[in-house]
């Protein structure tokens, strides 16, 4: 079973990947999608089943890399032996540290896995906030040194100039990283194949932890149920404080909730936002809110939510 990592920090859009990647896949090939997502409910997972009618499995609640290291072990080898997919393709959530996702499976020894070289997702928006962010930049940089193709997102209001400025950075951190700056949807059919027959090359910074490392100064997780909003003008409205704010320092939001008897999807990450229609009926509402000093009794307010939630920390 092959396994194609498919990381990259909070909201660089790792799900939007998977999409257009399944869409590139040969129709015979089959593969399972595994998800670890950061909050306890697993957003991403409905939005690719939608998308995709692939087979997902979820891992909630936890990270991969520390917290849930056993948990995603043992999913690893139920999926080989029960399903034995040809590609297993794998989304950590957005602080998993990418070189002791790779430790973790390369300590199995198991030769029926086989490790892709790596792809992170990155947006080149927000790389100098996050760099500055004393918590947030370890994890960010060490996604980047550990990952075989740096593929560039959301660089459509970007200038040329910023871009390669990013770019050239980029590859002072991880100098045999290859970097792809522009559209990867533009990419040839053999393009998408080699990612998922090249096999990492790479020598990964893998941590020896005597201890689990700690997510202690990551950013928390609040999960609302909202309530129905009345218009799109309401909740683009709320949306607009959550990207200045007044929520707390939110570094990603996604929900799926109601406005006036429609299902609608939404995401915020990188001062932006998007509002985009759901197909599916079978959804429930939720809203997850990812960051630092949530200001959560606001956020319940804004979003009409009426249910309790339980809040937890990486730990």
């Amino acid at each position: 079973m092959k396994i194609l990592i498919v990381s990259g920090f909070l909201g660089a859009g790792k799900t939007t990947f998977i999409k257009e990647l399944t869409a590139h896949l040969d129709k015979s090939l089959r593969f399972v999608i595994l998800e670890n997502d950061y909050g306890e409910t697993n957003l991403d997972s409905q939005f690719l089943s939608e998308k995709t009618g692939a087979d997902i499995w979820d891992l909630t609640e936890g990270c991969a890399c520390c917290t849930m290291k056993q948990d995603f072990i043992s999913t690893l080898i139920t999926i080989e032996s029960s399903l034995s997919p040809e590609l297993l393709i794998f989304e950590p959530s957005g602080v998993a540290k990418l070189g002791d996702l790779i430790g973790n499976i390369k300590k199995l020894n198991y030769d029926r896995f086989e490790i892709l070289s790596p792809v992170v997702i990155f947006s080149p928006l927000n790389y100098f906030e996050y760099l500055k962010d004393k918590d947030y930049k370890e994890i960010y940089e060490e996604q980047i040194k550990n990952a075989g193709q740096i593929l560039f997102s959301k660089t459509k209001n970007l200038s040329e100039e910023y871009i390669n400025d990013i770019a050239g950075k980029i590859k002072k951190i991880s100098p045999d990283s290859k970097i792809l700056i522009h559209g990867y949807e533009n990419q040839s059919q053999e393009w998408w194949q080699d990612l998922i027959t090249n096999s990492s090359s790479k020598d990964f910074e893998i941590h020896e932890h005597d201890h689990e490392h700690e997510h202690e100064n990551l950013p928390s997780e609040l999960t609302l149920i909202p309530g129905e909003f009345n218009s799109y003008g309401e909740l683009t409205r709320v949306l607009y404080y959550l990207l200045f704010g007044n929520f707390g320092k939110i570094v990603r939001a996604k929900g799926v909730l109601k406005i006036h008897g429609e299902w609608i999807r939404f995401e915020a990450s990188d001062g932006r936002f998007e509002i985009s229609s759901c197909e599916n009926p079978s959804i429930i509402s939720a809203c997850v809110l990812i960051g630092k000093d949530i200001q959560e009794e606001l956020a319940e307010k804004y979003f009409h939510a009426k249910k309790h939630y339980h809040e937890h920390h990486h730990h």
